[in-house]
């Protein structure tokens, strides 16, 4: 099928030729995508009937060339980069493999109505450091509130997590560590937490992406924020996008801020080991709760 691109006809010409033969699936999703997967028009039959949608069958034509084989070349040497880094660092690493399939990032902008977060350089995914020190902080909250019988509630949790941010609860070892890794707003903490960057993949023949549909069946009431009530009657309009697949393991790396004394590296520890519980039981990114983005321990 030949598609439009949104460009002059002389940078049309050259861009045909270049998407077809790129391989950096950051930059096709930024810059190549062609005007008829942007509508999403029907794919007609031999009697003019929609038997699929452009979009879904443009991205699994894509999907196919990233496999495990194709990248492989791409994802050691980051590796080996990201390896070099957290070396220098001084940092705790360990690697874990996706139960599932996951994607970060999903709420990103994009013509084609889906986000998912990949490195522009090689267009490989990767999971923000930010993020991960957000879940493992989340994790390691719901475990002390525990521990203290503090209420699974918004406020009590604020007011908790303020509490162990000053220090309050320091004769506890463990928020102790909770005060000294993570910090406070004014405080970044003593813990780095670095971006994870893909380790291994688990078929070497099959692709590292996935393609996947939600289907919202409210539209008008998430469409009109709220205002219109949702009804059986309305149309379901199931949108496609880009998952990392199940089995695809990551290297994670935590370590400790210039200058932070860590007595025994106690407290990088106990980070790396709230950010491996937390992988495995809470999992990152969206879709958790239908078991997206949990990971365990590689084979």
């Amino acid at each position: 099928m030949a598609y439009t691109y949104l460009v002059p006809s002389d940078t049309a010409r050259i861009l045909t030729t270049h998407a077809e033969n790129c391989k950096n699936l950051a930059l096709i999703l930024a810059r190549y995508i062609p005007h008829e997967a942007i509508r999403n028009d029907d794919v007609l039959n031999d009697r003019g009937r929609a038997v699929d949608k452009v979009r879904s069958k443009w991205l699994t034509n894509i999907l196919k060339d990233f496999t495990g084989a194709n990248v492989e070349a791409i994802i050691f040497a980051n590796l080996d980069r990201w390896s070099a880094t957290v070396k220098a660092g001084n940092a705790s690493t360990f690697q874990m493999r996706l139960r599932g399939r996951m994607v970060v990032g999903l709420g990103g902008k994009n013509p084609m109505e889906f986000g998912i977060t990949l490195n522009r350089l090689t267009g490989l995914p990767y999971i923000p450091g930010s993020a991960l020190k957000g879940l493992a902080r989340s994790y390691a909250l719901l475990t002390l509130a525990g521990e203290f019988g503090i209420p699974i509630e918004t406020e009590p949790l604020e007011k908790f997590d303020a509490a162990l941010s000053k220090g309050t609860h320091d004769n506890n070892l463990l928020a102790k560590h909770y005060h000294l890794a993570f910090g406070t707003q004014a405080d970044a903490g003593g813990c780095v937490f670095y971006d994870a960057v893909v380790s291994n993949v688990a078929n070497p023949n099959e692709s590292l992406f996935v393609m996947d549909v939600m289907t919202p069946h409210f539209v008008k009431y998430y469409t009109s924020g709220g205002t219109d009530a949702p009804h059986d009657g309305d149309n379901p309009n199931p949108v496609s996008y880009v998952a990392v697949r199940e089995g695809v393991s990551f290297g994670f790396a935590v370590g400790s801020r210039t200058g932070f004394v860590d007595v025994d590296n106690a407290t990088r520890k106990q980070a790396r080991n709230w950010l491996r519980s937390a992988l495995e039981e809470m999992g990152i990114g969206a879709k958790t709760a239908q078991g997206y983005g949990v990971f365990a321990k590689p084979d």
